[in-house]
């Protein structure tokens, strides 16, 4: 994974994460454009939608497999910042979708 490719990167990732499946908001800031995807629920098919999306930043929910996937974001550098600008992002892509209206 190219790390300059991530910090020059406008795309957010929105993770709500599943047992065995999770879904994804692919968001990119610069053209407000989004879309989901689903990915199964493992270390080895996370690293593959980082390395092909390279986010700039990825939100993850809070629950019990949460710990290993912010480890994993955490090593390639996509998760960072305080907990005030994660929910602030949040926010910012649930209004980009029109989740919250």
């Amino acid at each position: 994974m190219n790390m300059a490719n991530v910090a020059a990167s406008t795309t957010i990732l929105a993770i709500d994460l599943g047992k065995y499946k999770s879904v994804v908001c692919i968001l990119d800031e610069s053209s407000d454009g989004y879309r989901f995807t689903t990915f199964d629920t493992s270390r080895g098919e996370l690293f593959k939608l980082l390395a092909r999306e390279q986010p700039g930043g990825a939100l993850i929910e809070a629950c019990l497999v949460a710990g290993w996937v912010f480890e994993l974001c955490n090593e390639v550098g996509v998760c960072r910042g305080t907990s005030l600008e994660a929910f602030l992002t949040a926010l910012w892509v649930l209004l980009a979708v029109g989740t919250l209206v």
